[in-house]
């Protein structure tokens, strides 16, 4: 980093433009990444129902219906009425966008079931040609020769959900970026009490965006990649290089002030050894700044100092802190569904974009602004005046926690046993057309056409087949049906024929294709013992069934490698085994919290109507995103707080003084950088979507409850309680009498 440090120094133009250009061109490959995003992959490949499904199809073509549209016949009217210009119309599909023709209640040999019971309503079924991603994309297409002028027409169906909620989504991006950009501007200029100085991370944080939604059309063109990875790129993209710049950049105005003796103090109030801990964990005037120096080069020296120290203390903490949050991603990748690997991939080009570039394109400004980053400030000590009012007020907090540093962690620590509490009771299912608002037309058409025409539902599939791989006997089938028709839940049970040594039977469910009840009777079937036979089940709600099995068998996975890399990572860092480890039981602490309040919220049902969410069990696939995002978040915020502890340590401060220096000296960073990410991933729980409104409030939960109570009650408490033991690592000798005066020729390190 002294290195990188001293070329930022000294050709500062060069690294602008060259960072500037390399985010624009990872841009260019965003070029009409909407059109090759998929809103599929939410199935497991390898699980009972993906078997099934492939089977059936190669056997006897698909059996799960790409688009449904309910027709109404017109007051006065009849369906066969209107079945002319029905059948007209839907002639009119492109036959090489089907994989059959078009089944009808007016071309059908099973009028009966497409026809509801009142006479008035009628369907048309369709199975499209290709991959689920093709069959998606044709939708629009299809849509337009189903909707017939004149005729009620609703529509629903997997490739019909799938679009809607895509549509919805992208419209989601377009509404919060909106939204949050402009309130985190004015938010910045607050905190830094200027426009310059706002300004930079805001431009960091677009071009990050820019930088990683590029990164994510390249990967898109070798594997599958979600449209929801679209929706993190941007929360995280943005939210994390603003998060960087704050730090970068208050750090540098910190080491400013101090290069030109303006030193702000510790927060403390005080002044003598605590005050000349906090210089030397900082920075001391005149240290020389190696290949770094920027003397003879025209530019203030003060301002070469300022930018080196940085990027040996604030950038090392950035692109330490960016690591962490990509290896908790890399656990995404352990899933089988490619929704949760996209969005793993696109979280970690978004990081990794978002660190690169607060190393580069901010410090080679701040190298080329110097003193300026200052300017168009309402007064001209704003910076300072806010910072000193900041640390006076945390440092009277951080005191009180050293009085009574065991009350403090009993109590913080009861609320959010008591916030978690209700997350005995989770259930987990994942995204179905509740995900949805109430009232909306797809959703109302899904939930008629259960009620109304199960047989045109995809239902469930079983597959029959005799012991021993022969096919099943006659007794054995006719035992199936009766038994898979007695299922509670099950409306009809037709066998759809035998072939290779197995019977097929499609089973019509009284529930909604991938709902809660569905996947409910998918269970029930699956228990099923018929004599001489095996039973094997398939179709939409069996493969949401298998999705979020899939799930929960490779969380446990995910959650060793995140905690693996993290605990070694951190005891690397900080040369210590206490600290890590406390910081992964904090970081599980704020997640077993935050889902407490959302199995409250989305499950239990307390203030849904207030929030327009719809209730039932929370998505799976959601959940795995908010572990990775604020496991990954609350260590990132750990490493900012304990860096500062580190340094302060290191400088010859005991345990109390340490724990009260880094706390004052990163708390208005902490809280300003959560701040800010609450704003960016609020906008998204403005979304109609449930699980957009899941995961932006599930962010702004956590975020809330990290920054705060964890943050800066809880952690140091338990740093002051753990006293020494905090700092003890197995070969660790005892720091320097030097070192302990507050005095060291070694520059304290932080990561």
């Amino acid at each position: 980093m002294k290195v990188w440090a001293g070329l930022v120094v000294a050709r500062p133009k060069l690294v602008l433009v060259a960072a500037v250009l390399f985010a624009l061109a990872c841009g260019l490959f965003a070029t009409g990444l909407a059109e090759k995003v998929s809103a599929a992959g939410f199935t497991d490949p390898a699980s009972e129902s993906s078997a099934v499904d492939a089977w059936v199809k190669e056997q006897f073509g698909p059996q799960n219906p790409d688009v449904i549209a309910i027709y109404t016949a017109p007051e006065g009217q009849t369906l066969d009425d209107i079945g002319a210009r029905v059948q007209e119309s839907v002639g009119r599909i492109d036959p090489g966008l089907l994989d059959r023709p078009v089944e009808t209640y007016w071309n059908s040999a099973r009028k009966q079931y497409l026809r509801s019971a009142d006479g008035r309503h009628a369907v048309a079924v369709v199975f499209a040609a290709g991959d689920d991603n093709r069959r998606i994309a044709v939708f629009p297409e299809i849509e337009e020769s189903l909707r017939v002028p004149g005729i009620e027409t609703e529509l629903t169906g997997y490739s019909a959900l799938a679009d809607d909620i895509s549509a919805q989504s992208r419209r989601d991006l377009i509404i919060a970026e909106s939204i949050s950009i402009p309130l985190t501007a004015i938010v910045l200029v607050l905190v830094f009490g200027g426009v310059v100085a706002a300004a930079l991370p805001v431009a960091v944080g677009t071009l990050a965006v820019i930088g990683a939604l590029g990164a994510v059309g390249i990967i898109a063109r070798f594997t599958e990649v979600s449209i929801f990875a679209m929706n993190v790129v941007s929360l995280l993209g943005l939210g994390l290089a603003i998060d960087y710049g704050l730090f970068v950049v208050g750090r540098f105005r910190e080491e400013l002030g101090r290069a030109r003796g303006g030193e702000l103090g510790d927060g403390s109030g005080g002044s003598g050894r605590d005050s000349r801990i906090g210089a030397d964990a900082g920075t001391r005037r005149g240290d020389p700044l190696d290949e770094g120096d920027s003397a003879g080069s025209g530019r203030d020296p003060d301002v070469g100092a300022a930018v080196v120290r940085t990027l040996q203390t604030a950038g090392r903490t950035v692109l330490f802190s960016a690591l962490l949050l990509m290896c908790a991603f890399a656990g995404t990748l352990v899933f089988p569904q490619s929704v949760l690997r996209s969005l793993g991939y696109g979280a970690m080009a978004a990081v990794g974009l978002a660190a690169l570039l607060s190393v580069t394109v901010l410090p080679a400004a701040l190298a080329l602004l110097g003193t300026r980053i200052g300017k168009w400030s309402w007064r001209a000590d704003a910076f300072e005046r806010s910072e000193e009012r900041a640390q006076r007020f945390w440092g009277r907090v951080v005191t009180a926690v050293m009085k009574r540093p065991g009350t403090v962690a009993i109590a913080v620590g009861a609320l959010l046993l008591v916030l978690a509490a209700p997350l005995t009771g989770v259930r987990l299912g994942d995204i179905d057309h509740t995900a949805l608002p109430a009232g909306n037309e797809t959703r109302l058409a899904t939930e008629e056409l259960a009620a109304e025409f199960p047989a045109a539902n995809s239902g469930a599939t079983v597959v029959l087949r005799g012991i021993d791989g022969a096919a099943p006997r006659s007794a054995a089938v006719s035992t199936a049906l009766r038994e898979i028709s007695a299922v509670h839940g099950v409306r009809q049970a037709v066998q759809i024929g035998t072939k290779d040594n197995a019977a097929v039977i499609h089973a019509a469910l009284a529930a909604p294709d991938r709902s809660p009840d569905a996947q409910e009777i998918v269970k029930d079937l699956r228990a099923l013992e018929i004599d001489g036979a095996t039973v094997r089940v398939g179709g939409q709600s069996a493969a949401t069934a298998d999705s979020v099995t899939a799930v929960l068998a490779k969380l446990p996975l995910m959650i060793v490698v995140m905690v693996a890399v993290t605990l070694l990572m951190l005891a690397l860092a900080f040369r210590s085994i206490i600290l890590p480890v406390k910081a992964v039981l904090m970081a599980f602490l704020s997640l077993a919290a935050t889902f407490g309040v959302l199995t409250w919220i989305f499950s239990d049902g307390h203030l849904a109507g207030v929030l327009g969410v719809s209730v039932g069990p929370l998505s799976a696939g959601m959940m795995v995103l908010i572990i990775a995002v604020v496991f990954g978040l609350s260590t990132d915020y750990e490493v900012f707080l304990l860096s500062r502890m580190v340094e302060a340590h290191e400088a010859g401060a005991d345990t109390e003084e340490s724990v009260r220096i880094g706390t004052v000296q990163t708390a208005r960073v902490i809280t300003a950088a959560a701040t800010l990410l609450v704003l960016i991933t609020g906008a998204f729980a403005l979304s109609p979507l449930t699980p957009m409104r899941f995961l932006g409030l599930g962010m702004v939960i956590a975020l809330v409850i990290d920054a705060t109570l964890v943050r800066m009650l809880l952690v140091p408490a338990l740093v002051k309680l753990m006293g020494e033991a905090n700092w003890w690592t197995p070969g660790r000798r005892t720091r320097t009498a030097a070192l302990a005066s507050g005095y060291s020729e070694e520059p304290a390190k932080t990561f």
